[in-house]
């Protein structure tokens, strides 16, 4: 609740920049938030997130206070993770991800996407941990990945199957 002016201008500043948020709200750590961007194609999402983030940093200053975006901003504090939901399509737009009956309700499509992310996970890391502070936060019981594994609703793993509701 101290921090509604912030999520007030945030959420506003997002708006602005035309990027649709999603959500705002109180992490488990002490003056940690989450925020989210609602769901786009591939490279709009980049953007999106890119964006988001900037604005976080204005929104803050013009607080006169700073937003740190540092996976682990004291050593044995509660850490900061960024992920990413993604859904695959054909060039038609049809939706490719799910398979009630693929194992853990994955496509073969999907499921071979995986194993691409898997294989490749340790180069990746490179890109999305790039920074010794990083592997501070990539220890056991801190809902980060560990190993480079595929579970369901884990958030612990470095790839994690969400639950799928039928649109009503």
């Amino acid at each position: 609740r101290r921090q509604g002016l912030f999520g007030e201008m945030l959420t506003a500043a997002i708006r602005a920049a035309s990027v649709r948020p999603d959500s705002f709200l109180a992490e488990y750590g002490p003056r940690q938030y989450e925020m989210t961007v609602a769901p786009d194609a591939a490279m709009a999402a980049a953007d999106a997130g890119v964006i988001a983030r900037e604005m976080a940093r204005a929104a803050a200053f013009r607080l006169e206070n700073r937003a740190i975006f540092s996976p682990m901003p004291v050593a044995d504090g509660a850490g900061n993770g960024v992920h990413i939901h993604f859904s695959l399509h054909e060039a038609s737009g049809k939706p490719v991800t799910g398979a009630p009956d693929g194992v853990m309700g994955l496509s073969p499509v999907a499921a071979q996407f995986a194993a691409g992310v898997l294989h490749h996970l340790p180069a990746i890391c490179a890109v999305t941990a790039p920074s010794p502070v990083s592997y501070l936060r990539l220890t056991p019981n801190r809902w980060a990945p560990t190993v480079a594994d595929l579970k369901l609703q884990d958030r612990g793993a470095a790839l994690r199957v969400c639950p799928v509701f039928a649109a009503k």
